[in-house]
């Protein structure tokens, strides 16, 4: 946020230390809105980056369905064909580990996204967009 537009905002202390913050609903949704805009940013640029290396394009669903908040590891899977147990086996991991990276119950380290990148041949920023 640029300082020549500030958020207003009320920080709200429990037990004398701050708890949460107070935002208008109104400057909430400018909020969501900038952080989308950011995220699709990384992702415009993600693209990009493949694109001048040359990098193979996929399906805008993988993308959508992304935004609509599924497993960006279960996407690139299933376009691949491959099953959460041949993917563990590719990148070493347990298949339960594979299940709840996709569900989301869990998040890698950036060395397990790597080899989940490397195991379905795409660049992690696809995986784990900034």
């Amino acid at each position: 946020m640029s300082s020549s537009n500030p958020v207003r905002h009320a920080i709200v202390a429990r037990g004398g230390r701050p708890a949460y913050v107070r935002v208008p609903l109104r400057e909430w949704r400018r909020l969501i809105r900038r952080l989308e805009q950011a995220e699709d940013r990384s992702d415009v640029e993600a693209y990009d980056r493949a694109k001048a290396r040359g990098g193979e394009a996929y399906p805008i669903e993988i993308f959508e369905r992304s935004l609509d908040g599924e497993s960006r590891i279960k996407l690139f899977r299933e376009y691949r064909r491959v099953t959460q147990a041949e993917l563990a086996k590719r990148a070493g991991l347990s298949a339960l580990y594979v299940s709840q990276l996709e569900t989301k119950r869990r998040s890698g380290s950036q060395a397990t996204l790597r080899k989940i990148a490397s195991a379905l041949r795409v660049d992690i920023d696809l995986l784990a967009p900034r």
